[in-house]
């Protein structure tokens, strides 16, 4: 853990969407509670009401406390798919990098319906002369690279996702689709940013 990170945890608050504190090399879950329960104003600073509720005094071992995920609404530029072309499994999405103008590797949605797959399949088209992306890629932080069809990045979708990233380079776990969107690739936010900056 970075000398950053580390100042961080060990202040006690919020790092990608959990509750920590660092103490003596390890993290300390029942130091936190006591802190929390004598510092409130802390805890409301850590995790905004509403985002936490507490059912009784933190137990270690025992699953007592209720985490809630905080989830974004955003858009996506389809760049792939898994399964096949006909009746995609997943979609790979992209994101323009607003330093080289690049699409990116963003993250993967979860698994299609038969209803979602057959909405996007028409609108799919096959990459010709050239794609961003490698042959294969890691598509989320557990897996080994793999190979997916690749799409031309024509296809804007809404979707759903949690706030934990993966350096800021990638949604951490995989985003709900919710529909195409009828706007232009180049409409879409920059990086994992939520609302489009204006560019330049």
């Amino acid at each position: 853990m970075g000398t950053a990170r580390t100042e961080i945890v060990r202040w006690a608050g919020a790092v990608d969407g959990e509750i920590v504190l660092w103490c003596r090399g390890r993290l300390d879950f029942n130091r936190l509670q006591r802190r929390y329960a004598q510092r409130r104003h802390a805890r409301e600073r850590a995790c905004p009401p509403g985002r936490l509720r507490r059912a009784r005094p933190y137990v270690s071992g025992a699953r007592v406390w209720l985490k809630y995920k905080s989830r974004q609404t955003t858009d996506a530029v389809i760049g792939g798919a898994t399964g096949s072309l006909h009746r995609p499994a997943a979609l790979l999405l992209g994101r323009y990098v607003s330093d080289t103008g690049r699409l990116h590797y963003a993250g993967r949605t979860t698994h299609l319906t038969d209803a979602q797959a057959a909405a996007v399949a028409p609108l799919l088209v096959a990459a010709i002369g050239g794609h961003p992306w490698p042959a294969q890629l890691t598509v989320n932080w557990r897996s080994k690279p793999t190979g997916y069809h690749q799409v031309a990045p024509l296809v804007v979708v809404e979707i759903r996702s949690d706030i934990a990233t993966d350096q800021g380079r990638r949604w951490r776990h995989a985003v709900r689709l919710l529909r195409v969107r009828d706007i232009a690739p180049n409409e879409v936010p920059f990086d994992l940013d939520l609302e489009t900056r204006e560019r330049s």
